[in-house]
């Protein structure tokens, strides 16, 4: 008996080095033992990016609030198993020159 492999994802960023309120987002996608058959990343829980399978995929942001914005994202296959991914808050703008 086998057993099935859920699919996962995992989120990050980083600072651009040009200027302290953009960042660049990856996230990577895995299939398991089923195809993906949704995966989106969210910005402060709205969707900015819809992923269509396996791979690493990147979106950049400009910081424009003055809070957090969670990084979240999530992933189902079709097998019916899905993974959520939690990633670092994006941090508030910075007005430091």
């Amino acid at each position: 008996m086998s057993t099935d492999v859920k699919p996962s994802i995992s989120l990050s960023w980083s600072v651009s080095p040009s200027d302290p309120n953009v960042y660049t987002i990856s996230a990577t996608v895995t299939q398991g033992t089923f195809a993906i058959t949704s995966a989106q990343m969210e910005i402060g829980g709205a969707v900015v990016k819809t992923l269509t399978g396996s791979g690493t995929y990147v979106y950049k942001v400009s910081a424009s609030d003055n809070k957090e914005k969670a990084l979240t994202g999530s992933v189902t296959d079709a097998g019916y198993y899905t993974d959520t991914g939690t990633g670092k808050s994006i941090p508030k703008f910075d007005s430091s020159p």
